[in-house]
Formats: C-alpha cells, structure tokens, sequence
C-alpha cells in the first residue's frame, strides 16, 4: 500500500485530456512511486476492483456502460477497501452528497483542483477507510481466530444462493463442532483453548478453495460454504478431510493436545431450497455424528 511516495492508484476516466491532467499531478505528488492502472468503461472499473486492492481510485462520474454510483453500488465496501474519489464536471447543489451516499470517500469537480486538493482528498479517504478497515474487522471477523463471524457468514451464503440460482450449481453446507473442548479449556487453560481453535482455524482455511468460506460460528463451532460442488459425496469428501485435519495433534507451549470433531453436511438445494432450513439440516446432521461417537462425519 502506498504513502507519500508511493501510491497504487485506479484511474476510471474515459477522456484521455482528463486522464492527462489527473496523473500529471499525481506524478507531482508521488514522484516515481505512483502506479496507474487505467480503466476506460465501467466494465473494466468493476474489474479491477474486484480483482485487486488500489490505494485509491479516481472515478469519472459518466461513464461507459453506467456511472460512478451504479459502480459503487454493486461494489461490495466489505469485500473490496479501496476508497473511491469521483471527479466530475456537476457541481449542482447535493450532487457530492448523492455521490458520498453512495460510498465514495470524497467528490473533486472535474479540471477546478489544486494538487494540494487532490493530495488532501487521498489523504483523507485512505484514512478513513483505515478506520473503516478496523470497524469492519472487529463487525463482521471472530477475535480469535480471524475468521469470518456469523453475520458474514449468512451474508456470503446468501450471495451464494444468489450465484447458484443463476448458473444452476449447487452448494455444500458443513457445521463442524469441536468434540469435548470443554475438556481443553478445563486441562490447559483458555489461552490453550484460544490456541487450538486458531490451529483449526488454520487447518481447515487451508482445506478449502478461496472462492469458499469458513466461518467460526460461535464458541467451538465451524460453518463452510463449499460453492460450485457436483453432490453429497464432494461435500462428505471436505467433511472427511476436515476431520482427519483437526485430529492431527496440536502442540501447546511444548504440550501435544489432541482433539477430534463431529461434521454435518448438507447440498443446497439438494437437500433444502431454503437458507435457514440448509444450516439447520447441516446442524443437525452434525449432531448425529456426535450422536455416533464423534469423530465422524454425517449427512
């Protein structure tokens, strides 16, 4: 990320005059540590925010295909931190309000900015994105672990469903809960007990694909979504190895713990067409492995 002297900037401007005068004094500002990438429409904008994370981007308001708050709407500020600057030709009354309720970080009017206007205006929106950043982490990730808490979690799901009603594909639903963990927090202590839920964490974020998600539920509980998979087998197939993942054994301040856990799997929309009846099949099915002896997996 940069700083003074360096800055990785995304440049959505369709005119090439006004592509010219904004990294000129860029180039002012930042020196040889500034990075443009230049999108032209609103098609090659949306991509690049959702391939990458700049340091800022200045969006044209008029655009190609859309404008700056068609972009800023379908872009996800959760998903994707880059703060957006829009520049544009409207200086009506409300305009910069409309465009700050968007989600941009600040509005300049087209060719009337100093470099110091500018400077200031990045500044400022990277900081406050920065705190942003920090707001969202302790909102919507687990403390501990890192890992996404459970409001994210249904929010991902649901994007998911979304996906899956388009292209016709299927999702696999995991709940995976820690067998005995009382037992650890009770011989080792909490701090352990933090220790081994991160290790999990860990394990099973290694098992899955970065398109999936896993999310820690609450106390010792794990949720997946695995997207995109062909049947129940494929699911059971990630339960099983999740499975043989967390029984490896844990070590602790020179201690081997080892734990063991019970998974539940269930397809959507296989199994259930509804969200909330989904996660409750998948729990369910966890708690029959539990039922089982643990260890295990079941559908």
């Amino acid at each position: 990320m940069g700083d003074k002297h360096g800055l990785e900037v995304l440049l959505v401007e369709d005119d090439e005059i006004h592509k010219k005068f904004e990294v000129d004094i860029l180039e002012r500002i930042y020196g040889d540590g500034l990075d443009v990438t230049w999108a032209r429409t609103a098609a090659e904008a949306r991509r690049e925010l959702i391939s990458r994370r700049f340091d800022v981007c200045l969006m044209d308001y008029i655009l190609e295909g859309a404008d700056a708050g068609d972009i800023l709407f379908d872009i996800d500020p959760f998903e994707n931190p880059t703060p957006v600057i829009v520049v544009s030709a409207f200086d009506d009354i409300g305009f910069d309000k409309k465009v700050l309720a968007r989600g941009a970080e600040d509005y300049l009017i087209k060719g009337r900015f100093l470099d110091s206007d500018l400077e200031r205006a990045i500044h400022y929106a990277m900081s406050r994105r920065q705190r942003f950043e920090a707001l969202k982490m302790m909102a919507v990730y687990d403390a501990v672990t890192g890992l996404p808490n459970r409001f994210l979690f249904e929010d991902r799901l649901q994007k998911a469903v979304e996906m899956s009603g388009r292209g016709n594909t299927k999702i696999g639903i995991g709940a995976v809960d820690l067998d005995d963990f009382k037992v650890v927090n009770d011989s080792y202590g909490h701090l352990a007990g933090d220790h081994v839920l991160r290790t999990v964490a860990g394990r099973i974020e290694g098992l899955i694909r970065s398109c999936d998600t896993v999310s820690r539920a609450g106390g010792d509980e794990f949720l997946i979504i695995a997207v995109d998979v062909g049947d129940q087998d494929d699911t059971m197939h990630i339960a099983e190895k999740v499975i043989a993942a967390v029984a490896a054994p844990i070590d602790y301040e020179g201690r081997s713990i080892k734990i063991s856990c019970s998974a539940g799997v269930a397809v959507f929309p296989d199994d259930s067409g509804d969200i909330k009846d989904i996660l409750r099949q998948a729990d369910q099915a966890m708690y029959r492995a539990k039922g089982q002896g643990g260890n295990r997996a079941s559908w």
